[in-house]
This record gives structure tokens, C-alpha cells and sequence, in this order.
């Protein structure tokens, strides 16, 4: 091995008094690699600074507008209340969008199914099909992961709130008020029993 100086000034300047070895060259070769990365991780933090969608794009996981709007409208379909604003309903695609980033196994679904239900949706789109032609997409999406991740999400979001609640006509938890005392039979919109 040859350990005589270099013909490079700074790097004499870096080394002086110290052999040129395996060491020195490993040493050398992590602070270049630490340097690159550093400048290459400051770059992408400059970069989703400036467009935040970047940050999504390069997880896979985030949502585009349409893919959202999309999403939404699936999550309306499985649970179609005319009182729910929309707004909500983009919030529960907010969430699912979420969860695919903190879930590798949910990633894998999401963007797949959006896929699948534009598939299922050609040739005239999700947007323009009637209530009927959505409900037999569903139900052959039913028991799959993306149903079942836009579902349960849906759900959870959904029913959690409430104000919902009020919407709905839901009167909240029973139990936290002493349960049905009184009116526990009072359903009138059932037909009665002949």
C-alpha cells in the first residue's frame, strides 16, 4: 500500500500527519456520502415546501383531487345520507388517504381500488353513472380490501360524530342516559306484527 502524500492540496491540508490508509479513505467516502445526502434531503424539503403534493407523491400514498373526489363519492355511495354535507364525506377520504400513509398494507389497496372502480365505472365514469349502476360496483367490490378499508373508515368517521348524529336522527348513546326506560318500544317506522 502506498502511503505518500497526495498531489491535492486541500486534501493534504485534511490528512496532514496521518498515514493514508483503508481508514482515513472509509472516513473520507462516509463524509461524501453524508455530505450528498444531506444536500439531497435538503433539496426534497426545499421541494415539498414549495408544492406540498410532492411530499404525497413520493409516499404513494397521498391523494390527487380526482382520486379524493373519487373516494368520496365511493364512501357516499356505501352510506348515503342526503343530510351529511359533503363536506364530511371528503373528510372520510382525508382519512383513508391518511391511514395509507401510516399503513404500507393499506397503501397497497388504495390507490388499486381507485383503479379498479374506474375500471368497473368505464366507459362513462363514476360521476355520471345512476345510483343503481354504483350499488352493482359495490357489491362486487364488497368483501374486498379497498371496500373494506373505504367502509370501515367511513364508518368510524361517519358515526363518531355528532353532529351526524343530529342528522340522522340518531339520539346518541342510551346507555349514558339511563338506557330505554320508557321507550324502548316506541319505533314507529317498523310494521307492526300481525
Amino acid at each position: 500500500m502506498k502511503t505518500g502524500k497526495i498531489n491535492n492540496p486541500i486534501v493534504n491540508e485534511c490528512t496532514a500527519g496521518k498515514p493514508q490508509n483503508k481508514e482515513n479513505a472509509a472516513s473520507a467516502s462516509r463524509r461524501r456520502f453524508l455530505r450528498s445526502a444531506g444536500i439531497a434531503a435538503a433539496g426534497l424539503g426545499t421541494a415539498t415546501l414549495l408544492r406540498p403534493s410532492l411530499l404525497f407523491a413520493s409516499t404513494g400514498a397521498g391523494l390527487k383531487p380526482l382520486d379524493r373526489e373519487l373516494l368520496a363519492s365511493v364512501a357516499r355511495s356505501i352510506f348515503p345520507h342526503d343530510r351529511v354535507p359533503r363536506s364530511l364525506y371528503i373528510r372520510i377520504a382525508e382519512q383513508v388517504a391518511a391511514q395509507a400513509r401510516n399503513s404500507p398494507a393499506e397503501a397497497e389497496v388504495l390507490q388499486p381500488g381507485l383503479v379498479r372502480v374506474r375500471e368497473l365505472a368505464a366507459p362513462r365514469g363514476w360521476p355520471k353513472l345512476g345510483r343503481d349502476d354504483r350499488v352493482a360496483i359495490l357489491r362486487e367490490l364488497d368483501g374486498g380490501a379497498f371496500f373494506n378499508l373505504v367502509r370501515n373508515t367511513a364508518a368510524q368517521v361517519l358515526y363518531r360524530d355528532e353532529r351526524v348524529w343530529k342528522l340522522i336522527g340518531y339520539g346518541g348513546n342510551a346507555l349514558a342516559r339511563g338506557g330505554y326506560l320508557d321507550s324502548f318500544d316506541n319505533i314507529d317506522w317498523l310494521p307492526d306484527e300481525d
